[in-house]
């Protein structure tokens, strides 16, 4: 059985999807909801939400542009963002060059073809859904790997990935996000995600705290919340990566390394053919 993409057409995937910039969570939300609205029948392939991030909340991500800075850069300050990865291949002299963008967090889809062997890895059955990075849409785990978390790279502790997994169902029913961790203090920092940070909603005439603004733009939908979420932010459980052990039903699976990750996946594939 060879794998397919879950969109086989450009012109379909780009009316289908939703992109807000700095809203990673949400935009795989949204992606999880149409796969799960077109895919018919999921004997064939599982979907997850996975959640990359860490202890120190320092996970490097190449292949991502990052966000522009609220001051100008001195000319004689390096380019870091001027080399990435991309394409099918990844070029790894170019990767030594590249920086990469540091996030607290990142979420991506990964979907898988059902019944996987442990050998399926290191072919093109499984594949990863990243709005923000410079890699085809969508990419092999194992380019994504390679390109985007640079996994030959020695990397030092506080910036090793953790990966969170969450099935498709479970993710769709329990997550929810009020947006609060994207508000600040007018007073604070300007936006590295946006140059004119968005006015939060205004609060009632008689009260009077601080005044708040958003580091990037929100969607303009509505916030998410699941049906069985637990509360209107549960967004905070989801990128935690210590405190997983008696919650996997709710929060999914945490995973400290790609090959703890693989392994998973497989469990789930072979569960579900």
């Amino acid at each position: 059985v060879q794998s397919s993409p879950v969109f086989t057409d450009v012109q379909q995937m780009e009316e289908s999807l939703h992109y807000t910039k700095c809203y990673c969570e949400e935009n795989s939300y949204l992606l999880l909801r149409d796969i799960h609205s077109r895919v018919t029948d999921r004997r064939d392939r599982i979907a997850f939400a996975v959640f990359l991030s860490n202890p120190n909340r320092t996970v490097p991500v190449w292949t991502h542009q990052p966000p522009p800075a609220p001051s100008a850069r001195s000319d004689d300050e390096p380019d870091s963002d001027a080399e990435h990865c991309g394409g099918s291949a990844c070029d790894r002299d170019t990767a030594r060059q590249a920086s990469p963008c540091v996030w607290d967090y990142h979420v991506i889809v990964i979907t898988a073809r059902t019944g996987l062997s442990p050998s399926d890895y290191a072919d093109d059955e499984v594949h990863v859904y990243d709005f923000d990075s410079s890699l085809s849409f969508p990419v092999s785990l194992v380019e994504y790997a390679s390109c985007a978390l640079r996994s030959h790279l020695p990397l030092l502790p506080d910036y090793q990935v953790r990966f969170r997994v969450i099935p498709a169902s479970v993710f769709l029913d329990t997550f929810s996000s009020d947006r609060s961790h994207m508000l600040v203090d007018a007073v604070s920092s300007p936006s590295v995600c946006s140059p004119t940070p968005t006015p939060a909603p205004a609060s009632a005439p008689d009260s009077s705290p601080p005044a708040k603004v958003y580091l990037a733009p929100p969607p303009s939908y509505q916030p998410l919340c699941g049906e069985a979420s637990a509360s209107q932010h549960e967004l905070p459980h989801f990128v935690d990566m210590l405190h997983h052990r008696s919650s996997a039903k709710r929060y999914g699976y945490v995973c400290d390394s790609l090959s703890e990750l693989s392994e998973l996946l497989c469990r789930f594939s072979c569960r579900s053919a």
